[in-house]
């Protein structure tokens, strides 16, 4: 979704260039869509609750960002999986520890706090995040699932990355 790059970019009083890499799947995804009254009215979210359950039910609280959200949230939708909170980290840089402190508490009942990647461990966002336990004053270990260890990226051939894609969310759900 494009809302918050776009918005952000309107909305500061400086102009600097915008460069935006992002998997040509989501540009026509369904599901990766704002209304125009959100774009003029709405506001900058750097993170964003799916909200789709009541906060009681969730024993596991997913945090994601970018691309495999939608992975996640078809498996989840697919599977009929009603005890998972998955949060969109809109914004990683600088990390919105207030907001993910919000979101702990409210999903304080969840047993498992969990960031997912599609990347392998050592070249997705996990090394950054691992700085949300030194921020934030609530009591919880932040586990990781992602690819295993990889030297090489990928290799940009559709199938082999749905392949393993589907294995890391079937294996984690």
């Amino acid at each position: 979704n494009m809302f918050h790059v776009l918005r952000r970019q309107m909305v500061t009083k400086f102009r600097k260039p915008l460069v935006i890499f992002t998997p040509k799947s989501l540009l026509r995804h369904p599901k990766a869509i704002s209304d125009l009254n959100d774009f003029s009215n709405g506001k900058i979210m750097p993170l964003i609750d799916q909200n789709f359950f009541k906060s009681d039910q969730i024993k596991k609280v997913v945090f994601c960002s970018g691309k495999f959200y939608y992975d996640l949230l078809a498996h989840l939708e697919k599977n009929k999986i009603n005890d998972v909170a998955l949060v969109r980290l809109e914004q990683l840089f600088p990390l919105p520890y207030d907001d993910i402190q919000s979101i702990l508490k409210k999903y304080s009942n969840a047993n498992d706090i969990v960031w997912a990647q599609e990347e392998p461990r050592n070249m997705g966002s996990w090394s950054h995040l691992i700085k949300i336990d030194d921020e934030t004053d609530i009591n919880y270990e932040l586990k990781e699932f992602s690819d295993h260890l990889n030297k090489f990226h990928k290799t940009g051939i559709s199938t082999h990355t749905q392949s393993g894609c589907s294995f890391t969310v079937d294996d984690k759900f």
